[in-house]
């Protein structure tokens, strides 16, 4: 459905398949949060949140000084948040939550070593969790300062 409004955006100059691809993001963490905290269920968010993230952060990196859709200030945050599988409006223990349950998904020694592919795409993940962590605690100063 997203990558058809995407289309539709093209030709009509819309921007439907970023509402639509913020709105699955949302809807999938929101069913993964009653569907308990099982390893499956976050493989399957973290696929969605993949699929679905060219589709938002298109939109995030055209939009210049306009806000995200997410309530962080930089479109950094916005983009550590979509990896992160959160909105921007989660507490600190929640963001290291979120952290922590990715790491527990994707870190590579998880892998057998036998199969060395799994082992190098797990990495990634997780290279690519890191860094969105490392973003929102660096930035959660400039962000947070005044509340927290």
């Amino acid at each position: 459905m997203v990558k058809l409004l995407a289309l539709y955006d093209k030709v009509q100059g819309t921007e439907l398949s970023v509402a639509a691809a913020s709105t699955y993001c949302s809807l999938v963490t929101i069913a993964a949060d009653y569907c308990g905290n099982s390893v499956a269920v976050k493989m399957v968010v973290a696929s969605y949140i993949e699929l679905l993230r060219p589709y938002i952060l298109s939109n995030i990196r055209s939009a210049g000084d306009t806000e995200p859709q997410s309530s962080s200030k930089c479109p950094e945050c916005a983009a550590a948040c979509l990896v992160l599988g959160i909105t921007g409006k989660e507490t600190k223990a929640e963001i290291a939550r979120a952290y922590t349950d990715l790491a527990k998904v994707w870190h590579p020694d998880r892998f057998s070593e036998k199969d060395e592919r799994l082992r190098r795409k797990a990495g990634e993940q997780m290279r690519e969790v890191n860094l969105a962590y490392d973003h929102l605690k660096r930035c959660e100063s400039a962000h947070v300062s005044s509340t927290g």
